[in-house]
């Protein structure tokens, strides 16, 4: 996650997620800031890597976890680490079932695709003991607030907006990464989110759904 810069002090950071990839970067970009990492692809090595070690901030990753993997495990996680803030990312189940985790059991929500802007806004706005909702997520909940509860309508970010206009257009997934200053894996997991939504897995199926005759 190259360009992160903050001048936070220095925090005991755990990251929960089972994409190594993914973590090595993240955990590289947050050790050049200083603060203390350490990784874990699940609950259980999360506690046998931190034994007694407080903990001042978890990410934890829910791509891949239905809602009850989500809180049964972190419900427990709280008890022994109340002073701990919960990040969460990546959630992919609707966005609505999302807001009930902020009573009590996280603190910050960040999207799957978040950038080094977003992981720094999250940390200032935790520093100062506010909860932070990325943007994304605001316009989602907006768009769901709005919609005609009648019909079934498909709720994308910003971001997948633009991916899936572009795709409509016939780009290639290098040139939108290009033309939005992203990586290639990035665009490619905002289209597979987009097709998931849209429950299609080709250009032509997600034209008529997004773009209806």
């Amino acid at each position: 996650m190259p360009g992160y810069s903050s001048l936070l002090p220095p925090l005991t950071i755990a990251i929960l997620d089972n994409r190594p990839m993914f973590t090595s970067g993240l955990k590289q970009a947050l050790e050049r800031e200083a603060h203390s990492v350490l990784e874990a692809s699940d609950w259980a090595e999360l506690e046998e890597k931190r034994s007694d070690t407080p903990l001042d901030l978890l990410l934890f990753s829910a791509h891949a976890c239905s809602d009850q993997q989500i809180s049964l495990p972190l419900d427990s996680f709280r008890l022994h680490n109340k002073s701990c803030k919960v990040v969460m990312y990546g959630y992919r189940n609707p966005i609505s079932s999302l807001l009930p985790f902020f009573h009590g059991r996280i603190q910050g929500y960040l999207p799957e695709t978040f950038t080094p802007t977003d992981l720094e806004a999250c940390l200032r706005q935790l520093q100062s003991n506010q909860l932070y909702i990325n943007t994304d997520l605001v316009y989602d909940l907006l768009l769901t607030r709005l919609a005609d509860p009648t019909k079934k309508t498909v709720i994308l970010s910003r971001m997948e907006n633009t991916v899936a206009d572009y795709l409509l257009k016939g780009m290639s997934i290098s040139k939108i990464a290009e033309l939005m200053n992203r990586k290639a894996p990035t665009i490619s997991t905002v289209k597979k989110n987009i097709f998931r939504k849209t429950n299609v897995d080709n250009i032509l199926d997600l034209a008529k759904i997004l773009k209806p005759q």
